[in-house]
Order: structure tokens, then sequence, then C-alpha cells
């Protein structure tokens, strides 16, 4: 009896410990990750990637059990039942994949510390308050300076000749790839370039675009990283060849897609980043003493086939520059 009446009032011990929640007396026999990943493709490719940087970073006996969850919007992060699901694993880290699993981690109030893989600028999002000393429960793996004013000056590389430049938006208050610049809107100005911005969701809604009048009269298209390229990237490629003129794209994986050109960072290293990051939290070093990581390389890349049906010939000093060239 003596030995049973232990027991209960040990869990009714755990059970206040829990604020009324009953828990586990055995705490995880390792450190649980949990990567919050939109439910896209490639998922299971990112978490095989996740995994492996983790497996370099840690040894063997300390390896963490890194989980993915899938979410669709951020009103299932906010839920309570999603909530519950992720207490349930009893995490030591969260990582949110972009920034609204970021954020939206950050409003479950779960009290535990966040890193982040952002396309934003954290800054403007509100994740962080310094890159160098992070005080607001987050750090992570960032773009670098916004790659806008690069992508479109390789662009006006290979159509000198263009005045009316068309960029596809998904939503009125995006916040651009990368780092905030101050060089944002300075090209168009320097080259006394308008620049149209049209409203696309869909394939659909992009190809009812391209018909008004005002999208037609665009000489060439630069095309930003927004959900449209991340959800339907492989459908919208098409869509703008069928235009035949000069079109530049966010990520190269869609040049083998007919696309013209494509100008990206290279975030490869984001994975090791994370890794390391969580290594330190889990030492005990304090997240606000964690910087905030930067890209800073990036890659070009041409279809030659896609270049001359835009009636496109490139110069030999872009040909020079490109880290892949598709004949």
């Amino acid at each position: 009896m003596n030995t049973l009446r232990r027991q209960i009032i040990a869990s009714l011990a755990l059970a206040t410990l829990a604020g009324g929640r009953t828990i586990a007396a055995e705490p995880p026999s390792r450190p649980v990750v949990i990567w919050l990943e939109v439910n896209a493709p490639r998922r299971d490719q990112v978490l095989a990637k996740l995994k492996a940087a983790f497996a370099r970073i840690f040894s063997p006996a300390l390896l963490p059990d890194v989980r993915m969850l899938l979410y669709s919007d951020e009103n299932d992060i906010l839920a309570a039942s999603f909530r519950a699901q992720i207490e349930t694993l009893r995490p030591t880290i969260l990582i949110g994949a972009n920034s609204k699993a970021a954020l939206g981690l950050r409003k479950c109030n779960l009290g535990l510390p966040i890193l982040f893989f952002s396309v934003d600028d954290p800054l403007t999002t509100g994740m962080v308050d310094s890159l160098v000393k992070p005080r607001m429960g987050m750090t992570g793996y960032t773009l670098g300076l916004s790659t806008e004013h690069k992508r479109q000056e390789l662009l006006l590389r290979l159509a000198p000749r263009c005045r009316i430049l068309g960029q596809i938006i998904f939503d009125a208050t995006e916040v651009h790839e990368g780092l905030q610049s101050s060089k944002a809107g300075q090209l168009a100005s320097e080259r006394r370039l308008e620049i149209r911005r049209f409203r696309a969701r869909t394939v659909d809604e992009l190809v009812r675009v391209l018909e008004q009048k005002t999208a037609q009269q665009v000489d060439a298209w630069d095309i930003p990283y927004t959900e449209i390229v991340f959800k339907y990237g492989e459908q919208s490629v098409p869509v703008l060849a069928r235009l035949h003129k000069p079109v530049i794209h966010a990520r190269m994986r869609l040049l083998p897609l007919g696309g013209m050109a494509a100008y990206e960072p290279n975030g490869d290293d984001c994975f090791e980043v994370l890794a390391t990051q969580a290594k330190l939290l889990l030492d005990g070093v304090p997240i606000e003493q964690i910087p905030v990581v930067q890209s800073s390389l990036f890659r070009f890349g041409l279809n030659l086939k896609a270049c001359h049906a835009a009636g496109v010939n490139p110069p030999n000093s872009l040909l020079k520059l490109a880290d892949q060239v598709l004949t």
C-alpha cells in the first residue's frame, strides 16, 4: 500500500507542476527538434537534408530526434489541437521553415527557443530586433541582401531595350525576398524604367492577367519568389514562355522546365547553420547570443533555347558569369 500511495502522490505532483495537465514522468531520452513545414512538394527531401545536417553536427550519442510537422496555413498553427500535438512530442527546440511558421510558433507561447529559415527580411517581419543580438526568442538563417535589384539588372542586360518591366506579385503586402536594400527602386529610376506589378495567386489568374492590355505592353518580366512560384512554379513557366518575351525567374530549378534565365540566393548551407545553432542552444548558449546568419552566395543560370525563343542573344560576359547554361 505504501508503494501505491507514493506512486499516486508522485502522479499528482507531476500534474500540479504541469498546470493540471498530466505529463509523462520520464523525460525524453534525447532532445526533440521539430521542423514546422508547409504541406508542399519536396518536403521529404527537406527533412532528409535537415536530418543529415544534424547527423554531421552532433555525435551519435547526443543526436536529437528531428521531427517534421506539416501545416496548410497559419490558422493550423494557432489551433489548440495543433498546439496539443506539438506538446505531446515534448520538443526542446522549434524550427519554422519560413516567417509565417516561425511567427505562428511564437504566438503559441510554448516557451521554447525558435529557429527559422526565412526568405523575408526578419527585421521587417518582426521576427528579430537585431541580426547580431536577437532578443525576441528567435534566431536563425535568412537570405542576404535583396536579390530584386541584381535580378532586374541581369534581365536588363539580356533585354537592354526594355522600357516597361512587369512583375507578378502574390498580394499587395508581400515582403521582397532577402534583406531590404537601399537600392530598391533605384534601378527603375536610373534607367527611366516603368515597373508594372500584376497580382496573381493561381495559374488561372496568371493566365487572365497576362491577357490584359497593360500586361501585353510589357517588354520583359521579372518573376520574384512569391507563393505562386513556390506552389505553382512548374505550371507558371510554360505560361510565361508562351509570351516569347524575356523572363527572369527567382529559382534555378525552373530553368530545365523552360525558364529563360534565373537568379537565386544559394541557401544550401541553411541546414548546417540551423543544426549548429541548435547545438549551441542545447549547450546552454542564450538565444540572444546566437546571431542570425545571412547567406552571401548566389547562382545565375541561362536556358539558351528559351533565350532564342524570346529573341534574346546573351552576351559572352553573361555566359561566362552563369553558373549553369542549358543548351
